[in-house]
């Protein structure tokens, strides 16, 4: 399935390796790791890298053409530019395959129901403030259109938050919100599915040369995480404990989970009316190790004959290849080239993005289509690409990645975040609405216990778990939830009226006081019969 996306990736701008893919060859303190492909020469050799792309930073539309009108050079898609275009006659193609994305404007920007409500920032140990929203980047601005339920969009928006510097000193920043749409020609109207959110520190880079896509570079080879016509954003690294706190709106079908790159997430859901709801996440950025490997061109070849889900992009010669960081055989692409890399990272970059993910297998408990259920987010180089699965009365959940950083000496440090609604870990297990707690374990592929400080609470219905300071290479982690045995009061089911029964079935004998006298002197005594010491008289 990845493969034959690729021509279509390409022309769309949804470029698998990313601004992690290209270094920039004017680099500035600060600035995000961005990969080895400076040294690739394209006519021999071939970057064999993960990607950790999400969303877009334009809003556009695309028609699948059909094989048998393809050319020589196999162009599977073309851009429409616009709902109205001629060649993109989606509303009297039934049959026809349309795919596009819609970048989410500012509220007070737009009538669409979605749209993006607040930005803030907090400094490490500071208090949140609102970011200022500047300007939108400089990309094609398509109406709304709700006879076929298209909410229109533009290209990403552009804040200053000066109480919360990059890791360069900037205080610019870049947000995209974006939708997925996809042409239902049976029902006539776009569906709006897959959700994806990502703040970019960024540096304004100034070049007439830089090129149409994100993630590709300029002449000069300097990539940037979004762009306009002569000018873009190249990638800056977090400060270390900034956190960030996102509102907007979505569709309420939206459901199940999302997974991404933050940690000590929290999120608040409010329904605005019976289409749209109110999403809140609040989060801190997140290291995460990177993976770019430079190979001989035969590399390509060799990983696409593996059966692997693996796929290849990067312009004229494709000259990287790899897969994404939740794919299911990223374990594998890892382990490849564990021993040549010294089982050390390429790079470090800190992100801060979420995104829809499929909801876990082992229960229907873990699955809905009316709400969402949860959040899982991991600094691991490889993940499960779905929520966790419920095996064997345990959530379940696979990372991957190499055992130390850059540096060859530094051990990498895990993090695992998992919140999700505390009504469905009572689905799950069965459990009242007395209060729940959890356990979190990690394990690695031998079986064998690894440190890791956990934190377990539950608040406002939702049940927060995490898992931090674990090592690498291919760790399990793993979520018992429990409730204590509960007392109530026995209305029927035979048992005496001296006992109580648990929400374990079990019947425990019911233990009352009495109060005892003697003159002056009263005690009190406990017990399932309770009966007064001699010389002693019940009181009452």
């Amino acid at each position: 399935m990845f493969r034959k996306f690729v021509v279509f990736t390409a022309v769309l701008g949804l470029i698998i390796g990313g601004a992690s893919a290209v270094q920039a060859t004017d680099a500035a303190p600060g600035d995000a790791y961005q990969g080895e492909n400076s040294a690739v020469d394209s006519n021999s050799q071939v970057l064999a890298t993960i990607s950790d792309v999400v969303g877009q930073d334009w809003t556009g539309l695309m028609r699948q053409i059909p094989l048998d009108q393809q050319g020589p050079s196999r162009e599977g898609w073309a851009n429409c530019s616009g709902l109205d275009d001629p060649s993109c006659d989606f509303r009297n193609e039934p049959s026809g395959v349309y795919q596009g994305q819609v970048v989410l404007q500012p509220c007070t920007q737009t009538e669409s129901s979605y749209c993006v409500e607040s930005l803030e920032l907090a400094a490490p140990g500071g208090d949140f403030q609102p970011a200022t929203f500047i300007r939108k980047a400089k990309q094609k601005v398509w109406t709304m259109d709700s006879r076929v339920n298209f909410p229109g969009g533009g290209g990403a928006l552009l804040y200053e938050a000066p109480n919360a510097p990059t890791a360069g000193g900037f205080k610019t920043y870049a947000l995209d919100v974006s939708l997925k749409a996809s042409w239902e020609g049976s029902l006539g109207h776009f569906n709006l599915h897959d959700i994806t959110a990502q703040v970019l520190p960024y540096r304004g880079y100034e070049n007439a040369g830089i090129r149409g896509i994100a993630g590709w570079g300029d002449e000069a080879g300097t990539v940037c995480s979004w762009k306009e016509p002569g000018y873009c954003g190249v990638a800056q690294d977090w400060v270390e404990g900034t956190k960030v706190r996102l509102k907007f709106k979505m569709p309420s079908d939206i459901a199940g989970w999302f997974k991404g790159r933050i940690q000590k997430p929290e999120i608040q859901i409010n329904p605005v009316d019976a289409k749209t709801n109110e999403v809140t996440v609040a989060a801190e950025p997140v290291g995460v190790a990177q993976l770019a490997v430079v190979s001989p061109a035969s590399e390509k070849d060799a990983l696409l004959n593996t059966g692997w889900d693996m796929g290849w992009w990067g312009g004229p010669g494709f000259v990287e290849v790899g897969m994404r960081a939740s794919d299911r055989d990223v374990a594998k692409f890892i382990n490849r080239y564990r021993k040549q890399l010294g089982d050390s990272s390429s790079g470090t970059t800190t992100m801060w993005n979420f995104s829809t993910v499929n909801s876990g297998g082992g229960s229907d408990c873990l699955q809905s289509t009316n709400k969402l259920l949860g959040v899982v987010t991991t600094n691991a180089m490889g993940y499960d690409g779905s929520a966790p699965s419920f095996e064997d009365q345990t959530l379940t959940y696979h990372v991957s990645g190499m055992h130390y950083l850059a540096d060859g000496k530094t051990l990498t440090e895990g993090t695992y975040d998992l919140v999700m609604r505390s009504d469905v870990a009572r689905c799950l297990y069965g459990f009242t609405s007395a209060p729940i707690s959890a356990t979190v374990s990690v394990v690695d592929d031998s079986g064998q216990a690894k440190t890791a400080v956990t934190m377990v609470n539950e608040k406002d219905g939702w049940l927060k778990m995490a898992a931090y300071g674990f090592t690498f290479s291919n760790p399990i982690l793993n979520v018992k939830i429990s409730q204590e045995k509960v007392v109530e009061p026995v209305v029927s089911g035979g048992t005496s009226a001296g006992s109580e029964s648990t929400n374990t079935g079990k019947v425990v004998a019911k233990k009352t006081t009495i109060t005892c006298v003697k003159g002056k002197i009263a005690k009190k005594v406990t017990a399932v019969k309770p009966k007064c010491p001699a010389g002693y008289k019940k009181k009452g």
